[in-house]
């Protein structure tokens, strides 16, 4: 181990934004390695950033495994090596000089066993505004108020934040294990902020700290089969959260169900079969 913080960074295609995200990853005065966990790219970004940049980690699957499986390997490298911090983030996302810097130095203001991320606030591509994505989500969840450090850093702690870049605590995982490996894509990060409240632990956006998503704001509404992914995904990390009613639970598995058969229709029956699966078995939990 070089440093402290282990830069996760699962891949499928990452083409361009890939090494952008690489290239944005400092040098100096905050330590990090990083690790690509390849989830079995068509394209050449992989290979292209392993010959531009060969202190680059890299684990290759065999084939797409998802985005929580990817990053569990990256948490298991990371506490394995004894790192103190995972930064996960997307292929598509750029940070910016100081965005590491800032949140490693808040993180270590907090007691360790308080906490288990850290989100930045993530920008749009011009820099100027939040991502809508997450803006709506960090409208929703934010808490009114601040968590105030001594270094006057300011914190917002929120019951959940999509998981574009996220600094984890290494050390809660050995309560929270990582992301729930039932998921393909979509919806983890929910589930994985239900349990993590649900053990006590708080999560954070960093107000001033900053990366730089580049997600096209109409990502879903142009593409129905990503937005019925993802409303799919978050339907069963509701039903799976041990604080939701029975009744509810009982009304998101037939709703996942409906989707399973709209997946047939659409001759996607591995993506079905996954999800009814997963859906019978949470629902057996419940007899």
């Amino acid at each position: 181990m070089s440093g402290p913080t282990l830069i996760i960074i699962p891949v499928y295609n990452g083409g361009s934004l890939l090494k952008k995200a690489v290239n944005s990853v400092p040098e100096g005065s905050v330590m990090s390695d990083i690790l690509m966990i390849d989830n079995a790219s068509e394209d050449s970004g992989v290979e292209d950033i392993l010959s531009e940049f060969p202190s680059v980690k890299c684990i290759k699957n065999s084939k797409n495994s998802g985005f929580g499986r990817a990053v569990n390997q990256g948490f298991e490298y990371a506490l394995k090596n004894t790192y103190k911090y995972a930064l996960v983030m997307n292929q598509d996302v750029e940070l910016l000089k100081d965005t590491i810097e800032k949140l490693t130095n808040t993180a270590s203001l907090i007691p360790t066993e308080e906490w288990s991320f850290i989100s930045p606030l993530n920008l749009s591509s011009g820099g100027t505004a939040m991502e809508k994505h997450f803006k709506d989500n960090y409208r929703k969840r934010a808490h009114a108020e601040n968590y105030k450090l001594e270094m006057s850093e300011d914190l917002r702690s929120v019951d959940f934040i999509n998981a574009a870049c996220w600094l984890v605590n290494l050390s809660s995982l050995e309560v929270l294990k990582g992301f729930d490996k039932r998921f393909f894509m979509y919806g983890e990060d929910l589930e994985f902020c239900q349990r993590s409240k649900k053990k006590g632990y708080k999560m954070f956006v960093h107000k001033n700290a900053c990366c730089i998503h580049h997600k096209n704001e109409n990502d879903y509404s142009a593409n129905p089969d990503k937005l019925t992914a993802l409303k799919l995904g978050e339907t069963m990390a509701w039903y799976l959260s041990p604080g939701i009613s029975v009744k509810t639970k009982i009304l998101h598995f037939l709703k996942v169900n409906l989707v399973c058969i709209r997946l047939l229709v659409q001759k996607k029956n591995i993506e079905a079969r996954e999800k009814f699966q997963i859906n019978l078995t949470a629902v057996l939990r419940l007899l």
